[in-house]
C-alpha cells in the first residue's frame, strides 16, 4: 500500500518511534497517542523503523536514501512532513580563518542545491 493511502488510524496503532532529545514533538506532530520507543541517536531510530515493527520521523538525508532503495517509505508527507532550520555560529576572529571560512562557504553551497526544486 503506498504510503499516502496509509489512514491516520492505521499510524495510530502503529509502534512509533521517537528521538529523546525531540521531547516528543514527534507524537504531537501527528497526533499520536504514545511513544513505543525512545532512542538517542537517528541511527538506531533507522534500525527501528527497517525491522518493519516502527514508524518515526527521519530527516529528508536520511530517509530518503533508504526510500530510493525500497526499504522505507514516507508515509502521508503532504500532511506529516515538515521543515527544520538550521544554523551555524562561528566566532569573530581578526585576520582571516580560511578553513572556517570554506567551511561556511561549502555550507551555503549545499543549502543552494538542496533547495532547488527536484
Amino acid at each position: 500500500m503506498p504510503g499516502r493511502q496509509v489512514q491516520h488510524a492505521q499510524i495510530e496503532a502503529a509502534l512509533f518511534s521517537v528521538r529523546r532529545y525531540r521531547h516528543l514533538d514527534d507524537l504531537y506532530r501527528v497526533n499520536h497517542p504514545r511513544a513505543s520507543a525512545s532512542i538517542m541517536h537517528m541511527e538506531a531510530q533507522v534500525m527501528m523503523i527497517l525491522s518493519g515493527h516502527f514508524i518515526g520521523y527521519l530527516p529528508r538525508h536520511i530517509g530518503d536514501d533508504w526510500a530510493r532503495r525500497g526499504e522505507m517509505r514516507a508515509l502521508k508527507p503532504e500532511s506529516y512532513g515538515f521543515e527544520s532550520a538550521h544554523f551555524v555560529a562561528t566566532r569573530r576572529l581578526k585576520g582571516e580563518q580560511p578553513l572556517v571560512d570554506a567551511f561556511v562557504k561549502e555550507l551555503k553551497a549545499q543549502v543552494s542545491e538542496t533547495a532547488r526544486p527536484t
